[in-house]
């Protein structure tokens, strides 16, 4: 850890800075998405809520149909910080996403002929 002199006010002082956080334990985005109405091709003008299994993270809905989690991934991903690589291929993750206008893959496919309202996307 480096020092140097910092003079402020008539007087010296000897200053020696903390090291940075590493970026494991910062708060970071997990999970992002942009949201597009694929008629249009712009953002859904309805508010839209997001839900996730992942916790603790917070989920962000911000203008633009961008929507995520955020969270500090040293605490959420702990097993993977054991180096654990077993530990890569069983992690699933799921963020709902949910309001007017958004359909299930079940519609989107044709297997469901009513709006649900919801929309989930699954990552490994």
């Amino acid at each position: 850890m480096a020092t140097r002199i910092v003079n402020a006010n008539g007087r010296s002082y000897n200053f020696s800075a903390d090291d940075p956080f590493p970026l494991s334990s910062r708060f970071s985005a997990l999970v992002r998405a942009r949201l597009i109405d694929e008629l249009t091709g712009t953002p859904p003008l309805t508010p839209v809520q997001v839900d996730s299994n992942i916790a603790p993270s917070t989920p962000r809905v911000a203008s633009d149909g961008l929507v995520g989690l955020v969270g500090i991934p040293r605490h959420i991903f702990r097993s993977l910080t054991l180096n654990l690589s077993p530990a890569l291929d069983k992690y699933l993750a799921e963020m709902t996403l949910s309001g007017r206008g958004l359909y299930s893959a079940a519609a989107a496919r044709g297997n469901s002929h009513r709006p649900s309202n919801l929309c989930r996307a699954r990552a490994r």
